[in-house]
């Protein structure tokens, strides 16, 4: 097993789709590996999930949404934003 327990993976979800981000340079297999061996997702989960990276922005959500944040993808990198690799479900 490598050590991928340095890659932090987050579980994120909308109302039509769940990720799996980890902030920096990562292949989708490092992503699914580091998720296993985290325990985030059992083996063979996000097996047809669509890879990209991106710099992200997040902003807190509406009180309301049931979200506490919102995550979304920007053209250039800015103050408070950041690189990630994500698999993307749904």
């Amino acid at each position: 097993m490598g050590n991928f327990m340095a890659m932090n993976i987050e579980y994120l979800s909308s109302d039509s789709a769940t990720f799996l981000v980890a902030k920096g340079d990562y292949s989708a297999s490092e992503i699914l590996k580091a998720a296993v061996e985290q325990n985030v997702i059992d083996d063979g989960d996000f097996s047809d999930a669509e890879y990209y990276q991106s710099h992200f922005k997040a902003t807190p959500a509406p009180k309301n949404s049931g979200f506490k944040s919102w995550h979304y993808p920007i053209e250039k990198p800015c103050k408070g934003s950041y690189f990630a690799s994500v698999l993307q479900q749904g």
